[in-house]
């Protein structure tokens, strides 16, 4: 088992003066000190962690008692929709925070803060904390909310999006368009309909500075990509 080489100056805190006291005929003080940089040797250990050889297998990032698992509190998580895990740590738990899924690295932020217990509510909003950002290259696919509307129609295009893709800046947003499906499986119809359906891809977006011109470039793009749709040019024959 390792020790964390942050905890080393607290331990040499107490075995040096452990060590100075026992010299100079001190024993009591001795062990007082010696105790100290003992439980400072426990609070930074370091263990091993078998880590299951699962795809996909997310493990916990911390040992000690779950607070929170479910839809993240406003006030402990960015903008946008998350599930949020809280792990309390008291002083006897392992003090090493672990990466609890495979991926890269993308964003790393540092927050300046209080240092409130950590079972108090607000802490999760003024205490000093570290925000890392992972992504595990996975295909991220966005397909509109809500009820399904006339066959092969565009529905409007919400500005959620736009303020997805700036939380994101590091991926590219690719335009697809589908057509065929509402003659696949017809609104209303729990079976599949022999039917030909288009799948095309288009080019990554260029960066917008706004929802509005984000908006546009999206709709821009699949005007052109329907007009290469097979399928649709079928049904507009005579």
């Amino acid at each position: 088992m390792r020790i964390d080489r942050a905890g080393w100056p607290f331990v040499l805190a107490g075995l040096i003066p452990a060590g100075l006291l026992a010299a100079f005929g001190m024993p009591v003080a001795a062990v007082v000190f010696a105790a100290l940089a003992a439980f400072m040797l426990y609070f930074f250990r370091d263990p091993d962690r078998r880590v299951p050889s699962v795809a996909g297998a997310i493990v916990s990032p911390a040992d000690g008692r779950v607070l929170v698992a479910g839809e993240a509190e406003a006030a402990a998580a960015p903008p946008g929709a998350w599930k949020q895990i809280s792990i309390f740590l008291s002083p006897l738990d392992v003090h090493i925070n672990r990466i609890p899924f495979r991926g890269r690295v993308t964003r790393v932020e540092y927050t300046p803060g209080r240092f409130l217990a950590a079972y108090r509510p607000e802490s999760a909003k003024v205490n000093e904390r570290n925000e890392v950002w992972l992504d595990n290259d996975d295909i991220l696919i966005l397909f509109p909310e809500g009820s399904r509307g006339s066959p092969e129609k565009i529905s409007k295009i919400k500005k959620g999006l736009f303020y997805l893709a700036r939380e994101r800046s590091d991926i590219k947003i690719t335009p697809i368009a589908i057509y065929g499906l509402g003659r696949a499986l017809p609104r209303g119809e729990a079976l599949f309909v022999p039917f030909n359906c288009d799948v095309i891809v288009g080019d990554p977006l260029p960066e917008a500075e706004s929802s509005t011109v984000f908006i546009e470039n999206i709709a821009q793009s699949f005007a052109e990509l329907f007009t290469q749709c097979l399928t649709r040019h079928s049904d507009e024959l005579p």
